[in-house]
Order: C-alpha cells, then sequence, then structure tokens
C-alpha cells in the first residue's frame, strides 16, 4: 500500500511539472496562430516546435497594408544618421550655419603621416555653398539630442533671409567663436575643415576636407 502511495505522489508531482508547460505551450501555440492569421510569419505551433522555435530572421515579417513583392524604401530615407552643422562666414565676417547629414570620414589615417579626410555634401546656390567655396574652410560641427529645436532655424530658413547668429542669441544659444568662424559651445564636437577638391552630385557638391587642427570635444549636458 505504501509503495502505491509513493507512485501515486510521483505520478501527481509529474502532472504538476508538465501540467503549466503544456498549458504555456498551448496559449502559446495559439498566439502564434494568431500571428500567422495576421500576415507574421510565425513556426509550427506543437510543443516539440516550441521546444526547438528559432528567432525569426530580421524582415520576416510583414505588414497588413504592404505588399510583398513593393520594392523596400531607398536607404537615404531610412538610416538614422548623426546630424551636423556647417559653420562659415561671409565676406563682411558675417557667420552661418546650417545642417549637414551628407557628412562622412572617408579615410582611416592609421600612418603618422596621412591625413584624416572628411567628405560633406552642400546644397547649392546656398550662403553655406557660396562661403566655403570662397574661403575654402569650414567648421563642422557634430550636433546631439539637445540642438532639436534648433532645426528649424538652421535647417529651414535661408541665411539669405533671416540673421541665423543672431535668432540663435534670442533663444539662449550660447556662440563660441574661431578665426571668425561661430559654433555653438554646446556642440558634442568641432572639427575645423579645409577644402581640398569638388565632386559634382547634382543638387549638391561634394567637399573633400581635411582638418588642420584637432576636434574639440565637449559633451552638452
Amino acid at each position: 500500500a505504501m509503495r502505491i502511495r509513493l507512485l501515486l505522489a510521483e505520478i501527481a508531482a509529474v502532472v504538476m511539472v508538465l501540467l503549466p508547460i503544456f498549458s504555456f505551450s498551448g496559449a502559446l501555440g495559439g498566439g502564434l496562430a494568431r500571428l500567422g492569421a495576421a500576415g507574421i510569419r510565425t513556426t509550427q505551433t506543437s510543443t516539440r516546435s516550441f521546444l526547438s522555435m528559432r528567432k525569426i530572421p530580421v524582415g520576416a515579417v510583414s505588414s497588413e497594408k504592404g505588399n510583398a513583392s513593393s520594392p523596400p524604401s531607398p536607404p537615404w530615407k531610412r538610416v538614422n544618421a548623426p546630424v551636423y552643422s556647417v559653420s562659415t562666414k561671409d565676406p563682411q565676417r558675417k557667420g552661418n550655419m546650417n545642417i549637414a547629414t551628407y557628412v562622412s570620414a572617408a579615410s582611416l589615417a592609421r600612418a603618422p603621416e596621412s591625413k584624416k579626410y572628411y567628405s560633406v555634401a552642400l546644397f547649392k546656390d546656398t550662403r553655406t555653398h557660396e562661403n566655403v567655396r570662397r574661403d575654402n574652410r569650414l567648421l563642422l560641427q557634430l550636433l546631439n539630442t539637445g540642438h532639436a529645436e534648433l532645426v528649424e532655424i538652421l535647417g529651414r530658413q535661408s541665411a539669405k533671409d533671416i540673421d541665423k547668429i543672431s535668432k540663435l542669441g534670442e533663444i539662449g544659444e550660447e556662440i563660441a567663436w574661431k578665426d571668425g568662424f561661430p559654433y555653438l559651445s554646446s556642440s558634442t564636437a568641432v572639427c575645423d575643415l579645409h577644402n581640398c577638391g569638388w565632386i559634382d552630385a547634382g543638387d549638391h557638391e561634394l567637399g573633400k576636407e581635411t582638418p588642420h587642427t584637432r576636434a574639440k570635444t565637449t559633451q552638452r549636458r
């Protein structure tokens, strides 16, 4: 009789362990079935496939409104790129800044004698483009999330219509100066660049820039 009771107790213990597993597997299977009905790729819903489930590959999820055969968006609409501001000055030493995202490091400069190069694409027929074309020099500023409200002034308005540096002062931005070039004191980094070549890029012109001073790094709090 004691052996029977121990055997029954062991069976009950096994059932108590397995029941939640099968219940969870069933609930998961139902959930996966609903996801499959909604157009999302899933694995099999059996307990065995649940135990050997793999991660769903990137790109396996499709939109209910989308078409699997439709082409993906172009990369320039999807990349979360750093945001920069190019600082220049007019012949009257009047400063100006813009918003630039078509900016990239273009060399490693591993050897001590080699130079670091950047590519900076500038919109044609803008004050920034005119100034860099004339002076062959610019300050490249790396912005951060604290500068989000400045995009309206620096990127969506023209220096031919407003004085951007005065506008920045009116909203409390601290402006520093280097050789007549203004820059934001709160910039994450600032690099003094010299232009050494141009490539036509349609509505932009791609400048080949090299720093002739080290980047100044500060962090906005």
